[in-house]
């Protein structure tokens, strides 16, 4: 077990600070706080017959950390392939290799086991998540499939049999589950069943466990946070809902099957409850949503051997129920074994707006009653929807035109895949009509992708094709079956844009004013099937210039949202090369195309300023970072450079500059930073200046900030968790209330990097609260250093009255961010500077309150009544900070 400890100096004489001590001893307390899990529980066969059980959480520090617990490596890939901290193992593959764990340390005897893995999807292109257990006789695998997609189960390396249902989403955690019993395997995926498959060798002890392994699956990087395994004490029992999905009507009444299956022979009485959470976006924006009313009927079934039994889950939404998604989770329970099933409900309402709609309808009828028309054209058609697909054939078109008046700003979304006719004629179609015009965004048709405007083209890019002809006769024709795209339409400001996946297809400028959005419509060509699950509409948010400093911290749920707070997205790869949730962008790069986003929202005329960006490399190959900022007169590319490795500086497009000191490392951040200072760039990596370049044009404004962008490197899939940019003088602007005094605080500092000083004039003005009454204003003209820290602090003396009052400012040159804190003057004796005087009276009055002799109120320095630790804590923090007064 490690123990955390702070060790200090035995004098006083080698330069410790006083502030460094306080520190040091509030690490040791901190330390008796702070348990760290250990780094594997195993639970071996005991020679009785209990249970026996193993769990790995991955919290190891390195490979060979992972490699002493007792797995082994493999898959043929370099060191580089491989990661683990924090608790999650990562393995990387990039179509030829791929980075494998394996654990063979199960007792004999194991015959009926279970054995679980948790994992994710987080790069390259495929997105599957793999698990494999050995036993005596065989190898099983079972795959969550992301290149067909469906669920794939292998013996010895051959395919035996293929589930559908499975759907690759990127960073989303899944649990995939094999169960043997008695000769018969059981797969489950996030603990609902998929299939099974019964062994035929009846060898005795074949189907004893003997390990596990995982592996980057083929083209995709996965991480992994947990696995285990354990004995499979009995029989036991699966559930499933039928439909899994619906969509109810206000005042109305929905139904669902609950089926409880016998597995392994089980028999006996089941209990079954439900919960209900509200999730995704509510379709109205209230919050929280109040929910329907749900009622099993019976609440408990009894399940015979070899059989079945069923409940009938109903819902019912009130009037007073606000519109939204819901998730049933209904449970099953026998003693100690339990069975979840989830079932995604919807309550829409036609009349609002923003509008979305993901199809949970039984029927076409349930779908008009809710507002949409069939409004297709042609003689053959055929109209579907049940479990959250609208499907649609041969010119079918659903339309919903409950649009407010005024949305002249609007953009709509429709997620879709061609799934019949390898040969159509026509392409996959959406539509969005104005009052005066409609606008038909086209895949398949064209050069690719279609905008048409009344019939006529306004944009026509090459793009997808749902079919072969002679340009790509080397390839498979029918690649695209099945493959879920987003089309999106966006008219701003009389711009109508149009987005294939995250990807920019072309603007057109509408020169009638009148566009405000009337009707939506997915559809399919006139000779191909189209499945569709969600659409959306709303207005899209202003997208004007945003004043520095400026950061974003990705904090969006879609790239959608990313695109609609004033991102563009390019790069000409597939939607699923982009992600972002949890405040993570990530961007794919497979070598050919990488995702890329551009943010061009600066005020004009920035002519020194700081653009800061963190990231780290995820998977594939190379782990390059980059860093592009864009001006009025030229492009900077700063890349952290994986493949040979540097640092590579780059002007328009080519390489002016190239600096040592770079070694990529898998999931490790990293901040990328360009300075731009009367014409001279400065690069930092990770605070640290790394080399600089002076700009030669002199152009009047050519070094004005424009924009800034970024993307997955070649060969190279990166995630990033905030970007800033600020002018390079920074501003202080507060007020703060604090004993009765309203304290104003305002001015701007200049950086001088060369010299790695801060200077210019700050305002300080102290008024009553009550009264208005002005009690103190000064100009204070301040200069300080930063040195190699990023970070400068100081403080201001202020004699406000008969009180003295003290705002210690902190001033980050790497953010451009600056703010002060008001307490009572922490320079004590108001001798210019905090030193061991003014810690040593707070630290004599510690404990004091007000009425006691030793109380002073100038040493209750957070004007609370006490001198404490908090006291004791900010005078010993601004120990030795220059005093302005």
């Amino acid at each position: 077990m490690r123990v955390l400890s702070a060790r200090l100096p035995s004098s006083p004489s080698r330069g410790i600070s006083l502030r460094k001590i306080i520190v040091a001893v509030f690490l040791i307390l901190l330390s008796t706080l702070t348990a760290l899990p250990s780094l594997n529980t195993i639970l071996a066969r005991a020679q009785t017959s209990g249970l026996w059980s193993v769990r790995d959480d991955f919290n190891y520090s390195s490979i060979g950390q992972l490699q002493a617990a007792g797995w082994t490596t493999g898959g043929g890939a370099p060191p580089s392939y491989f990661n683990v901290s924090n608790g999650i193992l990562t393995l990387l593959n990039d179509g030829y290799v791929g980075a494998a764990v394996e654990w063979n340390h199960a007792p004999a005897g194991v015959t009926n086991w279970s054995v679980s893995l948790r994992g994710e999807w987080v790069g390259n292109w495929v997105g599957s998540i793999g698990l494999i257990v050995y036993t005596v006789g065989h190898t099983y695998s079972f795959l969550a499939d992301g290149y067909y997609p469906r669920f794939g189960v292998g013996r010895d390396g051959i395919g035996v049999a293929t589930f559908p249902g499975y759907t690759p989403q990127l960073n989303v955690w899944h649990v995939l589950q094999m169960d043997m019993y008695q000769g018969t395997l059981y797969l489950y995926f996030d603990g609902s069943i998929v299939g099974s498959y019964t062994e035929q060798d009846a060898t005795p002890n074949n189907t004893n466990l003997t390990g596990i392994a995982t592996t980057g699956a083929w083209n995709t990087n996965n991480s992994f946070d947990w696995v285990q395994a354990t004995d499979r004490p009995g029989p036991f029992f699966a559930i499933v809902s039928n439909p899994s999905a619906m969509t109810v009507l206000a005042g109305q009444t929905g139904s669902s099957t609950i089926n409880i299956t016998s597995q392994a022979g089980f028999a006996g009485s089941v209990s079954l409850t439900e919960d209900v959470v509200p999730t995704s976006v509510p379709l109205a924006e209230h919050n929280p949503p109040t929910g329907p009313l749900v009622a099993l009927n019976p609440s408990t079934v009894d399940v015979p051997a070899g059989g079945s039994a069923t409940s009938t889950l109903t819902v019912q939404f009130q009037d007073s129920t606000n519109p939204g998604y819901y998730s049933i989770t209904v449970t099953g329970t026998n003693g100690n074994l339990s069975r979840s099933v989830n079932l995604n409900v919807a309550l829409p309402d036609p009349d609002q707006f923003p509008f979305r709609d993901d199809f949970y309808y039984n029927s076409i009828d349930d779908m008009n009653s809710n507002g949409w028309t069939q409004c297709g054209q042609g003689a053959s058609q055929s109209y579907q929807v049940s479990n959250g697909l609208l499907t649609l054939e041969d010119g079918a078109a659903m339309c919903w035109s409950h649009v407010p008046s005024g949305v002249s700003n609007w953009t709509a979304t429709f997620r879709g895949q061609w799934y019949d006719n390898p040969y159509p004629s026509t392409g996959v179609e959406v539509v969005a009509q104005t009052s005066s015009h409609v606008y038909k965004f086209a895949a398949g048709e064209g050069e690719g992708l279609v905008v048409y405007r009344d019939g006529a083209i306004v944009i026509n890019s090459p793009g997808w094709r749902p079919y072969c002809d002679y340009y790509d006769s080397y390839y498979p024709c029918f690649t695209d079956f099945g493959v879920w795209h987003n089309y999106h339409l966006v008219m701003n400001g009389g711009i109508l844009t149009a987005y294939f996946d995250s990807n920019i297809v072309g603007t057109y400028t509408e020169s009638d004013p009148a566009t405000e959005l009337v009707l939506i419509s997915p559809m399919s060509g006139s000779d191909i099937g189209v499945l569709w699950d969600s659409v959306t509409a709303s207005s899209p948010p202003r997208q004007s210039t945003v004043p520095l400093p400026f950061r974003d911290d990705f904090d969006y749920n879609s790239i959608d949202q990313l695109q609609e707070a004033g991102w563009s997205t390019g790069g000409g790869t597939p939607a699923s090369y982009f992600s972002v949730g949890n405040g993570t962008l990530t961007l794919l790069n497979d070598g050919y195309a990488g995702a890329s986003v551009d943010w061009s929202h600066v005020p004009a005329n920035i002519s020194d300023w700081t653009v800061s960006l963190r990231g780290e490399w995820i998977g594939n190959s190379v782990g390059s970072i980059g860093l592009t900022v864009r001006t009025t007169g030229h492009t900077y590319n700063f890349l952290a450079d994986g493949y040979y490795p540097q640092f590579g500086f780059g002007r328009d497009g080519i390489g002016v500059a190239a600096f040592p000191g770079y070694t990529p490392e898998l999931n490790v951040w990293h901040v990328l930073r360009l300075d731009m200072v009367q014409g001279t760039l400065y690069l930092f990596f990770d605070g640290m200046q790394v080399g600089s370049y002076n700009e030669t044009d002199t152009t009047p404004g050519n070094t004005n900030l424009t924009g800034i962008a970024t993307q997955g490197a070649w060969e190279t899939d990166n995630s990033f968790d905030w970007v800033q940019a600020a002018d390079l003088d920074p501003r202080i602007q507060q007020t703060t209330t604090f004993d009765g005094l309203s304290v104003s605080i305002s001015g701007s500092l200049t950086q001088n990097t060369a010299l790695k000083t801060m200077s210019g004039t700050v305002s300080a003005t102290v008024t009553n609260s009550a009264t208005g009454q002005m009690a103190f204003s000064k100009n204070f003209s301040v200069s300080v250093g930063y040195g190699s820290s990023s970070t400068t602090r100081f403080v201001l003396s202020m004699r406000a009255g008969s009180s003295w009052l003290g705002a210690a400012c902190s001033v980050n040159v790497s953010t451009d961010t600056a703010s002060c804190t008001v307490s009572r003057d922490p320079d004590v004796d108001h001798d210019g500077v905090i030193n061991l005087l003014d810690v040593s009276q707070v630290f004599l009055a510690y404990g004091s309150s007000t009425g006691d002799a030793r109380y002073n109120p100038s040493l209750d320095l957070c004007g609370h009544g006490t001198v404490d630790i908090l006291d004791a804590s900010l005078v010993a923090f601004d120990y030795g900070l220059p005093v302005f007064s």
